[in-house]
């Protein structure tokens, strides 16, 4: 007897096709089954197993060598791709910050080595207890005689306070701190796909906004139109206002028809609402990808570019067209009136410093018994201040709290 079997059941390939082909050569060798002319192979294949059994016309299990030839493999069910997606995506970024890092290194090496030739040691150093560090002491940064990370995060309370004193640049500063700055902004990069060489470009919605605008005029022969670009401006930079509430006052805006699903859905994503990709291009094939949903608000969005590149091929840049308009109006909403990203960063932490004091105040005055309630005390179900930053001090160290209110 001749059988050819052929089977694609990824990591199950190789168990299935071996017991197939170790039954098929027993009959042929005249080993098998008593010389049944004819026999059945049921086989029950799951996500995480293969159950298998050999029976006569009949139906009645085969035995042989005094066992039932019938039986089950199980082994590690395959992961899902978007898991998988995950920690490539992950990899990658981990892996470009790293280089990033270290040509920075390269460039002050020959300045800083003259400095502090320990310098990089230390921070690369700074995860491990003190008696495992290559110097067996608590400094992470500096460790001069007269000046040490407790000066330093003295005067500089957080790295932004250290960029703004570098941009201002009121007196000359060590070449250490230099680096530092450098650091942080190359390893905390950011994504902003704008045009333009200077912060005021940036900051204009005007050039996002005709940018966006021509582009869809062009390639999808789509006319956007508005009498009140400030409004749009206005709306997109408001925190206070839902994200479904400003998709609905764009759609007014722009005077956009109901049945302008395309145009409709593309106002929704600039919103920070999630839509479908099949939607915005108005293109059913797209309905059939592994992810058709994408909302920029999502934490989860930079890890789908890649495969979202690979699939939309050109249609990617309208993507990034929009994205564009999103980043603008997260940027403008974090810089307020502020030139620069650092010296924003800082008005809000000295603001958040004011009101402490008052809160503080009014807490020891008015309701003195239940201060440790509402700065010390660590629970999900306390909506109080270490929910509210997301950490408290316990023992002299920081304990972090993963679910924050607002």
């Amino acid at each position: 007897m001749v059988v050819e079997i052929n089977i694609i059941i990824s990591k199950r390939t190789i168990f299935v096709n071996h017991f197939f082909i170790m039954r098929i050569s027993m009959v042929r060798e005249g080993k098998g089954m008593d010389n049944a002319s004819k026999y059945y192979v049921g086989l029950d294949i799951g996500t995480d197993s293969v159950g298998w059994a050999v029976t006569d016309e009949n139906y009645n299990i085969i035995r042989k060598k005094g066992k039932s030839l019938w039986g089950i493999r199980l082994f590690e069910a395959a992961s899902p791709a978007a898991e998988r997606r995950v920690f490539r995506s992950s990899r990658r970024r981990l892996q470009r910050k790293v280089q990033r890092i270290k040509w920075l290194q390269e460039l002050f090496a020959e300045v800083i080595s003259i400095k502090d030739p320990g310098f990089y040691q230390r921070m690369q150093d700074s995860k491990y207890y003190v008696e495992d560090k290559s110097e067996q002491q608590k400094n992470t940064l500096f460790f001069d005689d007269n000046y040490t990370d407790k000066e330093f995060h003295k005067k500089f309370p957080t790295i932004f306070h250290l960029r703004k004193a570098l941009i201002e640049g009121k007196r000359e500063y060590d070449i250490r701190l230099f680096y530092l700055a450098i650091h942080h902004i190359i390893k905390h990069r950011g994504h902003f796909l704008f045009e333009g060489s200077n912060i005021e470009s940036v900051a204009s919605f005007e050039n996002v906004y005709f940018d966006l605008k021509q582009y869809l005029l062009d390639e999808f022969e789509i006319e956007i139109e508005t009498q009140d670009i400030q409004a749009v401006e206005n709306l997109l930079k408001s925190k206070k206002i839902a994200r479904s509430v400003k998709k609905k006052e764009l759609v007014k805006l722009f005077a956009v028809e109901k049945e302008n699903k395309s145009l409709i859905a593309i106002l929704g994503l600039i919103a920070g609402c999630t839509e479908k990709i099949s939607t915005i291009f108005a293109n059913d094939d797209y309905a059939e990808l592994e992810k058709n949903s994408i909302c920029f608000s999502d934490a989860g969005y930079e890890q789908m570019v890649d495969d979202l590149e690979a699939n939309l091929g050109e249609n990617m840049f309208l993507i990034e067209k929009l994205k564009a308009i999103y980043d603008w109006a997260v940027l403008s909403e974090i810089l307020g009136s502020e030139r620069y990203l650092s010296f924003a960063k800082v008005a809000k932490y000295t603001e958040h410093e004011k009101d402490l004091i008052v809160l503080k105040e009014m807490i020891k005055k008015y309701c003195p018994a239940k201060y440790d309630e509402v700065f010390k005390v660590s629970d999900k179900s306390i909506c109080n201040y270490p929910s509210y930053i997301g950490m408290t001090i316990k023992n002299r160290k920081k304990q972090y709290i993963e679910k924050k209110c607002s």
